[in-house]
């Protein structure tokens, strides 16, 4: 299981939904008894888009960075093909 985490927001990924089931109810039920509310699938975390590819491949992409590093070398996203 790996839990990423900034400052309130958090993401639990794993292989088992019963693990992230236990571990969250640890954490609702501990002596620091956290509120914690599921918001479903992920399809952005702190400026990261997230695509689910399926069978356990995510993509993930910056575009507004990207747009800032093209804005800022006087280029535009037009100009020519990322992939």
């Amino acid at each position: 299981m790996i839990v990423l985490t900034y400052v309130d927001d958090c993401i639990i990924v794993g292989n088992s939904v019963k693990e992230i089931d236990e571990f969250i109810k640890s954490l609702q039920g501990g002596k620091e008894d956290f509120i914690l509310t599921d918001e479903g699938n992920i399809d952005k975390f702190l400026g990261v888009e997230i695509v689910d590819r399926g069978r356990g491949e995510f993509e993930m992409k910056q575009p507004h960075l990207i747009d800032r590093i093209l804005q800022s070398l006087g280029l535009k996203d037009n100009e020519f093909e990322c992939h």
